[in-house]
């Protein structure tokens, strides 16, 4: 039994945590308690006008960060919630209300602290009731790894119904290191009236599948990680009742 426990133990330590060292920006902004200090830069979670080097939001109305783009949280899915500047409608799914800037982009940028591997990186989205007005948000992924910067490809925002897609790495995964960034990047599509929804990311286990790439569907079913784990507990269980 000591050998079977041992085993299992092993190959537990050897299953990778992909969730260890990262926060979805809905639970980063829902730990603010609605308090949205001025950032520092050194924040998890940082708001820029431009890409991952283009200067810190400041504090919007109270409600988020912005200047040319908002980004603000409201708490519930299902939930209607007052925007900067408008009615932000309802939202089906949880995460965070985000308008787009009148030009150029605004980006959202994750910053590592500690070592994870991702396997995928799971995007839910929407636009609000009103966005039906717009033209759809642009909504890109680009990665910062050991000072590599790689554009991930980009999703049209088109509808108020909530969505999902996943940017699938392949292989064995991309791992991040303390330092390197995660980088979501949001444009108007060339007018930004109307142009606001919700979202948020997560890391997942999605199977890269022939083509592998990005904007693969999201299978429902449960990590891997989670199913080995599952099975392997199971069976020490079972091991368990027979020699009992």
């Amino acid at each position: 039994m000591k050998l079977k426990l041992a085993l299992l133990g092993s190959i537990l330590a050897l299953t990778p945590s992909l969730r260890a060292g990262f926060v979805g920006i809905y639970d980063y902004m829902s730990s603010l308690g609605g308090i949205y200090a001025p950032q520092t830069g050194n924040e998890r979670w940082t708001f820029h006008n431009g890409d991952q080097n283009g200067g810190l939001m400041g504090v919007y109305a109270g409600v988020g960060y912005g200047n040319l783009g908002a980004y603000a949280q409201f708490s519930l899915p299902a939930a209607a919630g007052l925007s900067p500047g408008g009615t932000a409608g309802t939202n089906e799914a949880a995460g965070i209300f985000t308008h787009t800037a009148s030009s150029g982009l605004t980006s959202a940028v994750f910053h590592a602290g500690s070592t994870f591997t991702a396997s995928a990186l799971r995007f839910t989205y929407e636009l609000v009731g009103n966005g039906n007005l717009g033209n759809g948000i642009d909504f890109s992924l680009r990665t910062v790894v050991g000072g590599n910067t790689v554009d991930h490809g980009s999703i049209t925002i088109g509808s108020i119904a909530s969505a999902q897609s996943a940017f699938v790495f392949g292989g064995p995964g991309l791992t991040f290191n303390a330092g390197d960034e995660i980088v979501v990047l949001f444009s108007a599509r060339g007018s930004f009236l109307y142009d606001h929804g919700w979202w948020d990311v997560a890391l997942t286990e999605v199977p890269a599948g022939p083509g592998g790439g990005s904007g693969n569907p999201v299978p429902e079913t449960a990590g891997t990680v989670g199913l080995l784990a599952f099975g392997l507990v199971g069976l020490a269980a079972a091991t368990n009742r027979r020699r009992r």
